[in-house]
């Protein structure tokens, strides 16, 4: 049987440490920050990995340095919220799929130029 790909969005390398945080329905001061060190990304997601596991169905803010990620001398934050879509433990943590369900324009228009 042959493999065909199901992701609607083309995913790039992406190594770079991010923050991600933790979101509280009830409470913004109870948002945990954790370290996070991505895997790959697409226009609709990121996969990571993380000390600490995060339950599929968090939802979750992701703070990601461009410039880290991509080597640009282009100076700027980019901001995600999402929602973890999968998890699991491997030996390097926890693996955390993250599908993106808001992110400004100009922050997609920079995803997509990676991507591209």
């Amino acid at each position: 049987k042959e493999w065909t790909e199901k992701r609607r969005f083309k995913r790039f390398p992406a190594e770079g440490v991010l923050e991600i945080i933790v979101l509280d329905k009830e409470s913004a001061k109870k948002a945990i920050r954790r370290p996070a060190k991505s895997q790959n990304m697409s226009v609709g997601g990121v996969l990571l990995t993380t000390e600490q596991e995060i339950p599929v169905d968090s939802a979750v803010l992701l703070k990601l340095d461009f410039a880290m990620v991509t080597g640009s001398p282009n100076k700027r934050i980019i901001e995600a919220v999402g929602r973890v879509a999968r998890g699991g433990k491997t030996d390097k943590g926890y693996e955390i799929g993250v599908c993106f369900e808001g992110v400004s324009e100009d922050d997609a228009e920079a995803l997509r130029l990676m991507v591209d």
